[in-house]
């Protein structure tokens, strides 16, 4: 299941860059050579760059290539450092749910207010991307905080034999 839901989210990745760079390039295109441009596009693109950003950002958590604020556990060696990296990854986990649980409330005010953004897209269909990746990241750091915390216990144990 892993694997199939990590292919998912590279084939996401891809085409979103992929299509996001051949629009603006058709875009660029069209200013430049025949003054008209897709009314539409700039919407698309920008759209493009929230989906890729939170996308990207689950990659990373999945890859544990995410940006670390690790100054202590940089100086930490063994059992502290996975204990620090434990509580680090805890922490992010919360944060990251109580986002997943703010953005699902905002996705359901923008079901309820039935705005569209354009071509008649309902607006919640667009920041749907939030909450999902957010419990998804949650997650993901909720998992790192037990491996982190049970590498920590193991280390602990073989120094009190």
């Amino acid at each position: 299941m892993a694997k199939h839901w990590a292919q998912l989210e590279n084939a996401l990745l891809v085409l979103l860059l992929l299509g996001s760079i051949v629009l603006a390039n058709a875009q660029i295109i069209m200013r430049n050579f025949f003054d008209e441009s897709f009314s539409w596009a700039d919407p698309v693109l920008r759209i493009a760059v929230l989906w890729l950003g939170m996308v990207g950002a689950m990659v990373a958590t999945r890859e544990h290539k995410q940006i670390n604020v690790d100054l202590l556990a940089r100086y930490l060696q063994g059992a502290w450092r996975d204990l620090v990296m434990s509580a680090a990854a805890l922490i992010s986990a919360a944060i990251a749910l109580v986002l997943a649980i703010a953005s699902g409330r905002f996705v359901q005010f923008d079901m309820e207010s039935g705005l569209n953004l354009f071509a008649h897209v309902p607006n919640w269909t667009i920041a749907l991307v939030l909450p999902v990746a957010f419990a998804v990241i949650a997650w993901r750091y909720f998992l790192q905080a037990i491996e982190y915390g049970s590498s920590s216990f193991s280390q602990w144990r073989m120094r009190v034999r």
